[in-house]
């Protein structure tokens, strides 16, 4: 089933984001638990993973950006992530991930995913073993949510969001938003999508600063 963007409730409805190759499989299979990449990092144990409602998907995708570079090195980038870190040329190196290819790897993987509304019941929530500690870390354990309670998440004209859309809509809202700019806010998430606007103010500030002696143009590279 799918359901349009501007029909969720954006506080209180639980959201699982995935390939979108893995749709037809879960419409007509359901969510299964499984150990995915970001159960693997944290040595957790099969499950279905949700957030809930916007503020929830913020916090996974801040936290996907955070473990993806906090004191990790360039071979310790999990299998399923590689193909995303372009900017990385060899993967068996000690080197350390930077925050910026961190975050150009999760838009590129957002842009391969879709974000899934999960109307999970009573029965379904039973089944968290642990209670979350934030509306980001849902985990659903020994239960498969079945077919008919999972919506594709589309825009006003019936197209299937990417996650990366998605996110980006969430953005211009989140960004007016002073406290998630805090130690513990959504930084990561923020400058995901502000980083190349930031590295350009740089640029330029340099060039004011060097009144033109040094020759740079607004990409910062010298000509």
């Amino acid at each position: 089933m799918q359901v349009k963007l501007k029909d969720c409730n954006v506080t209180e409805d639980l959201f699982h984001f995935t390939n979108i190759k893995n749709i037809d499989s879960i419409l007509n299979n359901g969510l299964v638990p499984q150990t995915g990449p970001a159960t693997k990092m944290v040595g957790d144990k099969p499950n279905v993973s949700v957030t809930q409602g916007f503020t929830g998907i913020i916090g996974i995708i801040n936290s996907f950006i955070y473990m993806l570079y906090k004191n990790r090195k360039a071979n310790e980038i999990p299998e399923e992530f590689k193909k995303y870190f372009k900017e990385i040329k060899d993967f068996n190196t000690d080197e350390n991930v930077t925050r910026e290819q961190a975050c150009m790897a999760m838009k590129r993987k957002l842009e391969d995913e879709v974000f899934l509304r999960v109307r999970a019941d009573k029965n379904d929530l039973e089944h968290i073993d642990v209670k979350p500690l934030s509306s980001y870390d849902i985990k659903i354990y020994e239960r498969t949510i079945d077919p008919s309670k999972i919506d594709v998440l589309t825009d006003n004209d019936n197209k299937v969001m990417s996650a990366f859309d998605l996110t980006k809509k969430i953005y211009e809202v989140a960004k007016n938003i002073e406290v998630l700019r805090g130690e513990y806010g959504a930084r990561d998430f923020l400058y995901m999508f502000e980083m190349k606007e930031q590295e350009l103010n740089k640029a330029e500030t340099t060039i004011k600063n060097n009144n033109g002696k040094d020759k740079k143009t607004d990409d910062g590279f010298e000509r």
